[in-house]
């Protein structure tokens, strides 16, 4: 999970601490990210 946070945080959708727990800002930052890139929600 924390991999994912890192990533997610490089291409700048999230801007928490890099704890590796799916929390609410994991969660909304995995769905801005689908959202931007046409996935299905």
């Amino acid at each position: 999970m924390a991999e994912l946070q890192r990533r997610l945080a490089r291409a700048g959708y999230y801007h928490g601490s890099i704890d590796g727990v799916l929390g609410p800002q994991t969660r909304r930052a995995i769905r801005a990210y689908e959202r931007d890139r046409g996935y299905a929600s």
